[in-house]
């Protein structure tokens, strides 16, 4: 008893600020109940869903030396603890923004205080789990909170009754997928799944049927969650909105890197004979994940740049931030260290940058001409704007290199030679519309009357034949550019 005492306690002197954030969280619920002038018997359940919170945190964080639900990565478990601290940190100032707006009048749900409550701890579940079926019940936590947050928040019947469905319908792919490798692989875990694998090389008949299923039944499932535009959910208030898009974005992404880390790394540095099938036909993963990345930062910028609403544009930000955080992974080299950080960084602040003239002023509908009323904070958020574009510049600047070097390096060196074709061509195409969704909101903030848009910028992106032409012209012209611009800093 004495030696699970201590180590107990010392879990506890290891996570500290987790616990005091947990509290934090519980003082944000009280506060919540005495400043709205709420009800007092609100005062038991806001102090059981921040105890809930506390406690659930360090359930969480007590097993990871085991490794046998939790955690297994031992280079991850800093990250998932700052992954959850950033999680508390987000939920306070929501509570709190919340708080502000019950103060003026505008009521938020008492149960939707539950809600947000229900979908932090499947957070926790999410970025801290290395068991299969754990975070499946972590998705469904995050999906159920989110239906009732959209049903609360104003949302029709027939479309949170919808999304319901399909999601129900998902469900059941994904758990029968789920109880087909347990039967398999003799257990649901990571390490599980990937002693199973990789004792077999070549995928069997029964094998490959359910990885399909698992893998349509994540796609839409995912599909019906945030930063994804579903209209059941949409009609939720600015600040519970920024909380599931950016929660689910920061979850998501780590335990993506735990089993990612889990089946492609672990075995494969522990014993060298258990490789996967695509590692035994050297697929490649770099390339891949560099596309996946990539793609997912074009694709939501282009969704930004043809929505006029405020917070549909937070949302697919959002989407945006997710594939800068995937490039880390790619990078497993020691050079990809300084870019991890650089990536960590725009992570981190710029998702409170960009929502902090979305979130203060009314659910935007104070957006356009904020710059003239409130100079100082049109300023910062005119600053987090360019630090969307400007950090991925900049990222291999610190050491010394262009974005020519960061381009002509591994990954983004293709089949097609050095700074060829695919890959270069999607980051620069990337940050040409991330620029003109830039000029958009820029012009939006500062000059543009309540109701207009400026008719020179948004022609580059809405019509289709100039935009074409655009992407071909840089098609053509990125690898004599990215030679020319080497060449003169090489000789700089």
């Amino acid at each position: 008893r004495s030696v699970k005492t201590l180590g107990i306690l010392e879990s506890l002197h290891h996570f500290h600020p987790e616990f005091f954030l947990s509290l934090t969280f519980v003082g944000g619920m009280l506060l919540m109940v005495l400043l709205s002038e709420r009800d007092w018997d609100l005062v038991g359940p806001a102090t059981l869903a921040g105890v809930l919170v506390a406690f659930f945190s360090l359930f969480t964080a007590l097993p990871l030396r085991s490794g046998r639900y939790f955690s297994g990565v031992l280079f991850l478990d800093p990250l998932t603890q700052f992954g959850k601290a950033l999680l508390l940190l987000l939920a306070v100032g929501v509570v709190a923004i919340l708080v502000v707006r019950d103060r003026r009048g505008e009521q938020f749900p008492p149960q939707g205080y539950l809600s947000l409550t229900l979908s932090l701890l499947s957070m926790f579940l999410l970025l801290s789990t290395n068991d299969l079926l754990l975070l499946l019940l972590s998705l469904e936590g995050i999906g159920m909170a989110t239906l009732l947050l959209a049903a609360q928040g104003g949302g029709r019947a027939t479309e949170c009754r919808e999304t319901l469905f399909r999601g129900m319908a998902a469900s059941i792919f994904l758990f029968t997928a789920v109880a087909g490798l347990h039967g398999f692989c003799g257990g649901s875990t990571f390490h599980e799944i990937a002693r199973a694998i990789g004792k077999n090389p070549l995928p069997s008949s029964f094998l490959l049927p359910l990885l399909c299923l698992l893998a349509i039944g994540f796609l839409v499932k995912t599909a019906l969650l945030p930063p994804f535009p579903v209209h059941a959910w949409r009609r939720a208030p600015a600040p519970v909105a920024l909380f599931l898009s950016a929660g689910i974005v920061v979850s998501g992404v780590m335990g993506f890197m735990r089993l990612f880390f889990s089946l492609f790394l672990v075995w494969e540095k522990g014993a060298g004979h258990l490789r996967i099938w695509t590692m035994v036909h050297e697929f490649p993963w770099s390339l891949a994940l560099s596309a996946v990345a990539l793609s997912s930062m074009t694709v939501a910028n282009v969704g930004a740049l043809f929505t006029r609403e405020v917070k549909g544009r937070l949302l697919y930000a959002t989407a945006a931030f997710g594939g800068y955080a995937l490039l880390p992974l790619v990078f497993l080299n020691g050079r990809g260290v300084i870019l991890s950080l650089h990536l960590l960084t725009l992570l981190v602040v710029t998702i409170p940058g960009v929502s902090w003239g979305l979130i203060l002023f009314d659910e935007g509908r104070n957006w356009r001409g904020m710059g003239r009323k409130m100079p100082i904070e049109g300023f910062f958020t005119l600053f987090f704007l360019f630090a969307l574009v400007g950090v991925p510049l900049a990222a291999r600047w610190g050491r010394g290199e262009f974005l020519v070097s960061f381009l002509r390096t591994e990954p983004f060196v293709t089949p097609w030679g050095s700074g060829g074709a695919v890959l270069p061509i999607l980051f620069l195409s990337n940050v040409l519309i991330a620029l003109v969704a830039l000029g958009q909101s820029a012009i939006s903030l500062f000059r543009v009357p309540r109701g207009e848009f400026p008719r020179s910028v948004p022609r580059l992106g809405r019509s289709p034949l100039l935009f074409l032409l655009a992407l071909t012209l840089l098609a053509f012209t990125a690898p004599f550019l990215l030679d020319l611009a080497e060449e003169i800093v090489t000789n700089f």
